[in-house]
């Protein structure tokens, strides 16, 4: 087995070839949960997973509501970042079932076997790019779409509204493929107020998703487990466009 090192910031390398159990002896969880740093520092743990000579922490914070803590086997280092398995490039996320949120998709795209969780913003380009290539993955897998418009796109807001005014689950696909295909209708909509209310508490509800999954970015690709995936490599039959 390689040697471990300490998981880094954002561009953190873990080398490592297997997880160790979650399950940790009660002293260590104790132990982590009452190091000084994060004590003083408000985190509140919520799962601890051994990895080589390092412990990989999920935890919440008043001012981030997820985070990820590595420390040093002999906790003397804490490090608030993300963290990735320097063989295969995954990066280190504890599972989430996310069963009970395909009910609140915005829409769902496709009927395969396979289920994705998808986080995306209408204006992002590289979500305008995944838009116009998921006929490819219609057959074989089941995407569950969340709006997550991004603060710094100026259109994001609108284009949001625009999908959501939408009745259907295929209404709202092809509202968002047809933004990304330069449609601008979304422009000159108007809504009432009783329908703008709706739209910011779906809006409001799927970004609590996001931030609860631990989304940093869009479009973001989850699999059944709350396993982080790259939505190119979903696209494989066809080159991107």
């Amino acid at each position: 087995m390689k040697k471990n090192i300490l998981g880094i910031v954002a561009s953190a390398l873990i080398t490592c070839s297997l997880f160790a159990s979650s399950t940790l002896p009660m002293k260590i969880q104790n132990e982590i949960k009452n190091l000084t740093f994060i004590k003083k520092a408000g985190f509140k743990i919520l799962d601890i997973k051994a990895i080589g000579d390092t412990y990989a922490i999920k935890a919440t914070h008043p001012k981030m509501p997820q985070a990820t803590l590595f420390v040093s086997k002999d906790m003397k280092v804490v490090v608030i970042g993300a963290g990735f398995m320097n063989d295969s490039g995954q990066r280190i996320s504890f599972p989430v079932d996310m069963k009970p949120y395909a009910k609140e998709a915005a829409y769902t795209y496709g009927n395969g076997a396979k289920n994705y969780y998808v986080f995306t913003d209408p204006e992002c380009p590289f979500c305008q790019t995944f838009e116009k290539n998921l006929i490819n993955l219609k057959k074989d897998a089941t995407l569950h779409v969340f709006l997550y418009p991004l603060p710094f796109h100026k259109h994001a807001i609108a284009m949001s509204h625009y999908i959501l005014s939408k009745k259907t689950s295929e209404e709202r696909a092809k509202a968002i493929a047809s933004i990304a295909l330069g449609n601008t209708a979304y422009k000159t909509m108007t809504y009432s107020q009783a329908e703008l209310k709706q739209f910011s508490t779906l809006l409001n509800r799927y970004k609590k998703i996001a931030e609860t999954i631990g989304v940093k970015g869009t479009p973001s690709v989850y699999t059944q487990d709350g396993t982080a995936i790259s939505w190119v490599s979903l696209l494989t039959k066809k080159p991107l466009k």
